[in-house]
């Protein structure tokens, strides 16, 4: 199992995807030190992790490529945006930490979807989150209790982290978690409907999906 999980960790990301990795390690460094580097990694080691996890399992097997820039792009992809703006725009204390929260929340929705697409291919009660029909685990804008609980305690349990490094107040956790529950929430929209009719890819539904946690913080904040 441990050799398994380990080739699959290997195979998960391309050489594309580390060096994108790399300059998002370094954009995030400049923009809030060695803390905001490792809350990004630990997301990268949790769902490169979980999607090893479900490759070698039994269900729902099914071909895939290893993760390279595009992809990181899509997933990470505004993170790394907000943390150039910050380095480069020099904002205010309140804007940085505005664009902070939103920075966090963006990468907790790429967490909350992977993980709840990873655990919810367990749970055989998935549902079309637009029409509540019964689909196959897996299926582009499928939902399931299971993976929606794991999804929004993986939300939460980032928040915490970011919290813990520094990066956040405690009082930015529950609209941390909030905005990036509802981040994953619209990549499962988009999916069920663009993405199944073949007007937007994976790639754009992730990076829509991550944008939409960080409007949220920016809205509920200008508010």
């Amino acid at each position: 199992m441990k050799g398994k999980l380990a080739e699959e960790f290997r195979a998960n990301i391309a050489f594309s995807g580390v060096l994108f990795i790399a300059l998002q390690a370094w954009c995030l460094y400049k923009a809030g030190g060695p803390q905001a580097v490792a809350l990004m990694l630990n997301v990268v080691f949790i769902v490169t992790l979980s999607s090893g996890i479900r490759s070698i399992s039994q269900v729902n097997r099914r071909p895939r490529s290893a993760r390279n820039w595009l992809s990181a792009s899509a997933n990470l992809g505004l993170a790394m945006a907000l943390a150039l703006l910050i380095i480069v725009a020099h904002p205010t204390a309140s804007i940085r930490h505005t664009l902070f929260v939103s920075l966090c929340a963006s990468i907790g929705a790429s967490l909350s979807d992977s993980i709840s697409h990873d655990v919810g291919i367990f749970d055989s009660a998935v549902v079309s989150i637009t029409s509540w029909k019964t689909v196959q685990p897996g299926q582009d804008g499928g939902i399931s209790l299971l993976g929606s609980f794991a999804g929004g305690v993986s939300a939460l349990l980032h928040a915490f982290l970011a919290y813990s490094l520094g990066l956040i107040e405690a009082a930015d956790v529950p609209l941390t978690t909030a905005a990036a529950c509802l981040g994953n929430l619209a990549d499962s929209l988009l999916g069920s409907t663009f993405q199944q009719r073949g007007l937007l890819n994976n790639g754009t539904v992730n990076f829509l999906g991550t944008s939409t946690a960080a409007l949220v913080v920016i809205l509920a904040r200008a508010l």
